[in-house]
């Protein structure tokens, strides 16, 4: 069944001649960032297209330089599928330029997803969420129907802190961004006036069952409040 509809929609999305994705993520999309090993770094230049390298980033001014990766959990609805999704990313920079751009890593979802080298790809996680009030709980597990893998649970408070991230984290490198080591880049369109205002997470309980060689550190754990509406061109 899930086979018939992914053609179904692969066929109504080709004969559309879709060139846009209009993305319009909920409010409190979470983002957790990572600092990197050092001696991943090679394996993660690897997962990159030929023209891009990582290259250090923060999400704060207060914050050193480094390599990082970084869990971007959202709600989104485009045009023809809505769900939850699980990005992990990375900041990366052309060779010849250096402009940055986010690198999509690895992405799940609760939903059908496209991406440019699988194409349209059934639902792989199943994401319990408790964010009434003031709290902030997130279980991410496959969706395997025997012995499903837990790939991340996180419990929290929303603090009443709010702090302004870097132009460079959460405006430019979202102009032109890549999925994998996919050659070609993805532009997108949104305001450039975003709002960079992020609420911080507090008594945070966390487990990780991803990258954990490569991580050194986890050290931010905060939401984005507003709305963000994006439009992707893919063609």
């Amino acid at each position: 069944m899930k086979v018939a509809i992914i053609l179904i929609l692969i066929n109504i999305i080709n004969s559309l001649n879709v060139d846009y994705l209009n993305f319009n993520l909920k409010k409190n999309s979470l983002m957790i960032s990572h600092i990197l090993n050092k001696n991943s770094l090679n394996k993660f230049n690897l997962l990159l297209p030929d023209n891009q390298i990582i290259t250090k980033s923060k999400v704060f001014g207060n914050d050193k330089l480094d390599y990082r990766i970084y869990y971007n959990i959202f709600q989104v609805n485009t045009e023809f599928f809505q769900g939850d999704r699980f990005e992990i990313i990375t900041i990366s920079k052309n060779k010849y330029n250096n402009q940055l751009s986010f690198v999509i890593l690895d992405c799940f979802s609760n939903s059908i997803t496209w991406d440019p080298l699988n194409n349209i790809q059934p639902s792989n996680i199943n994401i319990n969420k408790n964010l009434d009030c003031d709290k902030y709980n997130i279980q991410i597990k496959t969706n395997k129907i025997l012995n499903p893998n837990l790939l991340l649970k996180l419990s929290s408070t929303k603090s009443l802190i709010y702090k302004q991230t870097l132009k460079d984290f959460t405006i430019t490198p979202n102009y032109k961004c890549f999925f994998k080591n996919y050659y070609k880049p993805f532009y997108m369109d949104f305001n450039s006036n975003l709002n960079l205002t992020v609420q911080l997470l507090k008594e945070v309980n966390f487990i990780n069952n991803l990258y954990i060689n490569d991580i050194k550190k986890t050290e931010h754990f905060f939401i984005y409040p507003n709305l963000m509406n994006f439009r992707v061109k893919i063609n």
